[in-house]
């Protein structure tokens, strides 16, 4: 079973699919789990002979008259026998083309939340019971802990929708002791992360006090949204080499580099871009934050563009296990694919209305360079990603700096900007750099930042320093109509 998922999730990785987010509804699919099958006729049944309220009364309409009956029922079980062309929207998402008045409450496949087109009946499944797996709440009989921070992935990737943020009430605090670049957790963790929560006989964790032999480092991290960000494992080293400018050799202000996730291979996932897969993030997430021990699903052939000796990557085959009572792995293998197939195939947020206000917003955006970081468009493997992104770390100035790092940084030869007295050996040092946060839903997720800190874009694009402040200066001299043309252009993406 462990070799047959492994093959999966290796060829998903070279499939082609349409990176649209979709909306509204797609016909025929009446429960709106993405397929049109037996089961939709049953619950069409239900809708028109029970109380029963059906989730999508647009999907329902077959026949698209504006009105549910039995010949909607009809052409249901039809359909199952015989599978025909419906009206539009058939086959995927998409709006209904007849103002009927009848509209959707909910989708799951079609709002946000919902999985991008073009998936294989396969992974439409493992993309479903992914869904269910992260809204899964954990208990501690059946693994959870006994430290965890949360019970369940969409405790914390809650807002809008599972998938999303969260507010300043779920930050994670992060932890380190000794010496920056060879710190490691506190005494009796095995991450950095420190739990919120334990078993009701133990006294909470406290994080120590700095003590003269050793430093104590602490920080805050706010949970990011994952809509579309599974697709930047389709983004190839070479893509992000392309951009890469370590030591600012053109003069421009901006010397973006690659992270890796320690051991050489270069990173794509969080705030410091130290992770190359999602599989090495859901695994360390699901251990880290929750306690859930877990087995490798690919492993070391997870990894996104090799660059590493199996030797060396023996590690990503290693199984995550705990000694709570609790027999490993808590997270099963099947389990972890399917959450592994629901992160990687989250759909993109849809952009919203574009009017000349957006428009006016995009082109002071690109004027004042935010671009030159914040790439509106990133190659892939499946198609150009609207992410406004380019993965790299940058400097943004001494206010935002952290102390711990993460990942072994591409070199450079540059200090930290505003300190160029701080050491840092060998250029690899990561505290003041962060990953280019993508834009796309941007509006959907506040408060931003990598801690949270800033409530509104407008605070976010005023605490910008470093390789920014150009860009942040700029802003603050444009005309509060022309500030206000830039949030609405950020707040359409």
């Amino acid at each position: 079973m462990v070799r047959r998922l492994t093959l999966v999730c290796v060829l998903l990785l070279s499939l082609p699919y349409s990176i649209q987010a979709e909306s509204e509804f797609m016909r025929g699919d009446v429960n709106c789990d993405a397929f049109r099958d037996f089961q939709d006729i049953g619950d069409l049944a239900r809708g028109l002979f029970t109380d029963e309220v059906l989730p999508c009364a647009d999907a329902a309409d077959l026949d698209d008259n504006g009105r549910l009956d039995i010949a909607d029922l009809f052409e249901s079980a039809w359909q199952y026998f015989s599978p025909a062309e419906l009206p539009l929207p058939y086959g995927w998402c998409g709006a209904d083309p007849t103002d009927d008045g009848l509209g959707c409450s909910t989708n799951m496949t079609c709002d946000l939340g919902g999985p991008i087109e073009g998936l294989s009946h396969e992974e439409l499944l493992s993309f479903n019971r992914g869904r269910e797996q992260f809204q899964r709440q954990f208990r501690l009989s059946e693994g959870l802990g006994p430290h965890y921070n949360a019970t369940a992935c969409a405790s914390c990737h809650a807002h809008p929708k599972p998938g999303g943020a969260a507010g300043l009430y779920r930050n994670t605090y992060v932890v380190m002791v000794g010496t920056p670049h060879f710190h490691s957790p506190i005494d009796g963790l095995f991450s950095p992360f420190v739990p919120s929560y334990g078993p009701l006989d133990e006294a909470r964790i406290r994080i120590p006090e700095s003590t003269p032999e050793e430093t104590v480092y602490v920080e805050q991290r706010n949970t990011p949204p994952l809509y579309g960000v599974g697709l930047f494992e389709f983004v190839t080293n070479e893509t992000l080499l392309s951009q890469t400018d370590p030591n600012d050799d053109d003069g421009d202000g901006i010397s973006g580099r690659f992270n890796t996730d320690g051991v050489g291979n270069i990173g794509r996932f969080g705030w410091k871009a130290n992770r190359n897969n999602l599989e090495s993030s859901a695994r360390r997430a699901a251990f880290d934050l929750m306690g859930l021990s877990n087995h490798p699903v690919a492993g070391f052939d997870g990894i996104v563009n090799l660059s590493m000796s199996r030797q060396i990557g023996s590690y990503l085959d290693q199984p995550l296990d705990d000694n709570d009572g609790i027999p490993d792995p808590e997270l099963t293998v099947e389990e972890l694919s399917d959450l592994i197939t629901f992160t990687r195939f989250l759909a993109p947020p849809r952009r919203g209305e574009v009017t000349p206000l957006e428009n006016q917003g995009e082109w002071h955006f690109t004027d004042l360079g935010c671009v030159d970081c914040h790439l509106p468009v990133l190659d892939s493997t499946v198609g150009p990603l609207a992410a406004y992104t380019d993965l790299l770390l940058h400097d943004l100035g001494g206010e935002l700096a952290g102390e711990i790092h993460f990942g072994n940084a591409q070199f450079t030869s540059l200090p930290p900007i505003g300190d160029p007295t701080l050491e840092w050996p060998l250029g690899l040092l990561t505290g003041h750099e962060w990953r280019t946060a993508p834009l796309w839903g941007i509006s959907l997720h506040p408060p931003f930042l990598h801690d949270g800190r800033a409530e509104t874009l407008q605070d976010a694009i005023l605490m910008h320093g470093g390789e920014a402040q150009v860009s942040r200066d700029g802003f603050e001299a444009l005309t509060p109509e022309q500030q206000e043309s830039v949030i609405a252009f950020l707040e359409s993406l």
